[in-house]
């Protein structure tokens, strides 16, 4: 059971953008808003847990970057801000690494084209 938790850990199902209320008003509206991201957005990212739960991790958009593939590496994506001990980490499953998978993301898009920016935005701070 726990390689199971290990090996999915990074696997994620939804990744959903926290919008401020002005942006909330209508497609163009949030498209605005996604044009020019701030650095604070907050992204809410969930993942499985060990029996099939959720567990959301709320990560900013600044703390995210990108990794690259390495054989055994199932993450392609790394939270930086890591906080506190790593038996605190273990004990609280804090996520720092996630597998996001960048062709679907755009399918599954609330609002076309949102995911391809903040991909985008992910890619150029991680250089």
């Amino acid at each position: 059971m726990i390689i199971v938790a290990v090996v999915t850990a990074p696997y994620v199902g939804t990744v959903h953008i926290r919008l401020p209320p002005m942006a909330r008003k209508n497609f163009e509206t949030v498209k605005q808003f996604c044009a020019s991201l701030p650095p604070s957005t907050e992204l809410e990212i969930t993942t499985a847990r060990l029996f099939g739960l959720k567990k959301a991790t709320y990560v900013r958009l600044d703390d995210l970057r990108t990794i690259k593939k390495r054989f055994g590496r199932l993450a392609n994506m790394q939270r930086v801000d890591s906080q506190g001990s790593l038996l605190m980490n273990i004990l609280r499953e804090n996520r720092t690494k996630f597998y996001i998978d960048h062709t679907l993301g755009g399918k599954r898009s609330a609002i076309p084209g949102i995911w391809e920016v903040i991909m985008a935005r992910i890619q150029k701070q991680s250089r």
